[in-house]
């Protein structure tokens, strides 16, 4: 069976497994599939609280891609650590983009809930 269906729910699904099993090697190939995989993944990483990806994620903030720093901020916001939300409240300093801005605010907010 190949790595990476087509099937977006298949996809989805093997990612969770994978953080399940803290099988790091297959996620590692999956956040190299591409910008739309990588989101995914990060994404899946937060929900799953994949704590071993702490530093990846908060070192994302600072892509020069919108849409990563964004998807980093809500995984971030998904694993709710307080180490995650200082990485937040700094990046929310400097941050000039609105839709990232948002995201960071919902992390934060979700932490301190």
């Amino acid at each position: 069976m190949a790595l990476f269906q087509k099937d977006p729910e298949k996809i989805e699904e093997k990612i969770r497994q994978a953080c399940d099993e803290r099988n790091e090697k297959y996620i590692d190939k999956c956040m190299k599939q591409g910008k739309a995989m990588l989101i995914k993944t990060v994404r899946i990483l937060g929900e799953e609280q994949m704590d071993s990806y702490l530093p990846r994620l908060c070192e994302m903030l600072d892509s020069p891609d919108v849409d990563k720093r964004t998807a980093a901020a809500y995984a971030l916001g998904e694993m709710r650590y307080s180490t995650a939300v200082t990485f937040l409240v700094r990046r929310l300093e400097t941050e000039e983009e609105p839709a990232v801005q948002d995201e960071i605010r919902k992390a934060i907010t979700k932490y301190r809930g």
